[in-house]
């Protein structure tokens, strides 16, 4: 009997000490800046300020911050790259994005070819020929609208169908979609 007496005791210590609530975690906290855009992949995040510069920070073991490592950022909320940016799409662990001349750029993991070639991953802006007004980042593909005639193009992975091509090949794929 005695040991439920102490059980009962023990089981109140938690109101006694405060310890039956959970606090609430913090709200958002505020990165310095004035900014245009933001996105987020799966452990990134990229954003445009005002004036058109980009900055990535986060995990980076494909080299999807673009800055030229794949160590994670994490205090160091830096710039990538000298040049302005119109828009910007992060993936789950690849990047792409316009800049102010219409040229389209991807970096990080390219293992299905989601940065439009077939080439190694890139741990910095990588060029994808063309000019464009849009790009999308998905799992592992990338689709794009280009500037000139306004064609919607899908490259990278496509088992589920993503690419547009009327297959589900795992095959890498770049493909333009539509008339």
């Amino acid at each position: 009997m005695r040991w439920l007496a102490l059980v009962a005791l023990l089981g109140g210590c938690d109101i006694i000490f405060d310890l039956d609530r959970v606090p609430e975690p913090p709200g958002p906290l505020p990165i310095v800046g004035r900014w245009f855009s933001a996105t987020a992949g799966a452990g990134h995040t990229c954003a445009l300020d005002l004036d058109g510069r980009l900055f990535c920070w986060g995990l980076n073991e494909q080299g999807q911050v673009g800055r030229e490592s794949t160590r994670y950022v994490l205090e160091d909320v830096g710039q990538v790259g000298d040049k302005l940016w119109n828009h910007i799409s992060t993936s789950y662990d690849h990047t792409c994005g316009i800049q102010a001349d219409e040229s389209l750029w991807c970096w990080g993991s390219n293992t299905f070819g989601e940065l439009g070639d077939y080439k190694p991953p890139a741990i910095a802006p990588r060029q994808v020929a063309g000019i464009w007004r849009d790009v999308s980042a998905g799992l592992d593909h990338t689709c794009g609208i280009r500037s000139d005639d306004h064609s919607l193009w899908c490259w990278g992975r496509g088992d589920s169908g993503q690419i547009g091509d009327g297959t589900t090949s795992l095959l890498i794929a770049s493909t333009r979609i539509g008339m």
